[in-house]
């Protein structure tokens, strides 16, 4: 019995070694890669290859989500120079992976965005000769780089905090969101501008880069919110609007990863609208 535990054991630490060697060498590849995924072709690019692009600029940004308080010199091409000559599903969608695995889908009219007065995404790509400082210092000495998606003039759209994705790795191409998740909908009875169509593009925005619903998204990070029960079943409403605010004055603990949002990114009525939505789709489970 000793000897399959011991073995067992072994055979964890081996393999939770190998992920981390993996997500090490990805990381400090002399050259790492980015790539764009769409139907019939793939595009990649090498930070080298990045680096020598025309249309590199250099972008000094000041506070932002992954650094805030911070002024940040970058290098950086804008996104939708990137995606020129790749066709692209007018209701389709692009999703986006990161080393750690974080994964979630963005609105290609805001990523490729470049009319005048409107925020512009641009990758940014970290020079080996100039890393950018630790996102989580006391934690660990890991950057945003490889590769961060950064914004010009973020505060123009609104730009939230999980359109920032940083250590990222590819974007890919896919169908229209529902297509592809048709359970996170809320049900057809509900008209566009109903309390619960806006609160689902409120969850859209805020919280499905992080949580899924009905066991349909592209992330683990946090639980399921309607699967197999949703926080409005265990949550009294001013509950659940307090904890959305500021999660770890309900439940703390050292390595709870939810932020909470404040009234200026989130305003009151847009978090009426989030919590309309989910009773919407506890409803329909039930």
């Amino acid at each position: 019995m000793k000897m399959k535990t011991r073995l067992h054991r072994a055979i964890l630490w081996l393999w939770a070694a190998s992920a981390y060697s993996g997500f090490a060498i990805a990381h400090q590849s002399a050259d790492p890669q980015f790539s764009i995924r769409s139907p019939g072709k793939t595009l990649t690019l090498s930070r080298s290859q990045l680096l020598k692009r025309s249309d590199l600029e250099k972008i000094v940004l000041f506070d932002t989500p992954t650094y805030p308080k911070q002024r940040i010199e970058f290098w950086a091409v804008p996104v939708f120079h990137l995606f020129e000559g790749i066709k692209l599903d007018p209701e389709g969608t692009i999703e986006f992976r990161c080393l750690d695995g974080f994964s979630a889908p963005i609105s290609p009219s805001r990523l490729l965005e470049h009319t005048p007065g409107r925020s512009v995404a641009y990758l940014a790509i970290e020079k080996e000769s100039t890393p950018w400082p630790a996102v989580h210092p006391e934690k660990s000495p890991e950057t945003a780089g490889p590769f961060f998606v950064i914004w010009k003039n973020p505060e123009l759209s609104h730009i939230g905090v999980e359109e920032w994705p940083f250590q990222i790795t590819e974007f890919e191409v896919k169908g229209s969101l529902r297509s592809s998740f048709p359970k996170i909908f809320p049900p057809e009875r509900f008209k566009e501008q109903s309390q619960e169509v806006r609160g689902f593009h409120t969850f859209q925005k805020w919280c499905f880069s992080c949580h899924k619903i009905n066991q349909q998204g592209l992330s683990d990070f946090g639980p399921d919110l309607n699967w197999p029960k949703s926080p409005t079943e265990y949550f009294n409403e001013k509950a659940l609007k307090e904890y959305i605010r500021n999660p770890q004055s309900l439940r703390h603990w050292k390595n709870d990863r939810m932020r909470g949002f404040s009234p200026d990114e989130l305003p009151d009525a847009e978090l009426t609208d989030l919590i309309k939505y989910l009773k919407a789709m506890a409803a329909s489970r039930r």
